[in-house]
């Protein structure tokens, strides 16, 4: 059990002035928060740049892999369709 009395917190407050006084905003603050705000705004572009060269550069990557995948594909069964002519020519002279 407190021993005393106890002043509830909202009249201390009043009571230490502290509610009375006026809360004074800085005016660099306003400059601040600007340029804070054109800064995300930068990077938000600048982000958004980057991610559509990144894929951009996948894109042709892609295109890339599969043109080389079609020629050597084209190149294979243009070697193993010599290959077999060669083997059933071969093997028709035997019979």
């Amino acid at each position: 059990m407190p021993q005393g009395y106890t002043i509830p917190l909202d009249k201390r407050l009043a009571a230490d002035g502290r509610g009375l006084q006026q809360t004074v905003i800085n005016d660099k603050f306003a400059a601040l928060s600007e340029s804070l705000f054109v800064a995300e705004n930068k990077a938000r572009e600048s982000l958004t740049m980057r991610q559509q060269v990144q894929k951009e550069i996948m894109m042709k990557e892609k295109v890339r892999r599969s043109g080389l995948l079609h020629t050597q594909a084209h190149t294979r069964i243009e070697a193993g369709t010599h290959v077999s002519c060669h083997r059933t020519s071969l093997y028709a002279d035997w019979g």
